[in-house]
């Protein structure tokens, strides 16, 4: 009776450390994925050779050719990259790029 009580314990470490490395395998696997994702959608969004017009007082910045474009005294002029880069937000609420298309 007594080999049969420690055949059941030691059955029930294997299968504790058999659930613990499946989990752990399965949280690298996990972790792999979102790195991989990361790595492959690290393209900065907007054009870096076009350059908007970034109101400090809105966060909001503005595309070449419209209205409010360098007309604003606590605005200045960055690459579009660099305005998203910095919190700006399109006021058209698309990247100049896409509002061209």
């Amino acid at each position: 009776m007594r080999c049969s009580a420690v055949t059941s314990f030691l059955a029930m470490i294997v299968f504790t450390a058999a659930c613990a490395l499946a989990v752990d395998v399965k949280l690298k696997i996990l972790a792999r994925s979102a790195l991989e994702k990361a790595v492959t959608n690290t393209h900065a969004p907007g054009n870096p050779a076009i350059k908007v017009w970034a109101r400090q007082n809105s966060g909001f910045y503005y595309c070449p050719a419209t209205n409010l474009y360098g007309r604003d005294e606590s605005g200045m002029y960055l690459s579009e990259t660099a305005a998203l880069d910095q919190g700006y937000r399109p006021a058209a609420g698309a990247t100049c790029s896409e509002a061209r298309h």
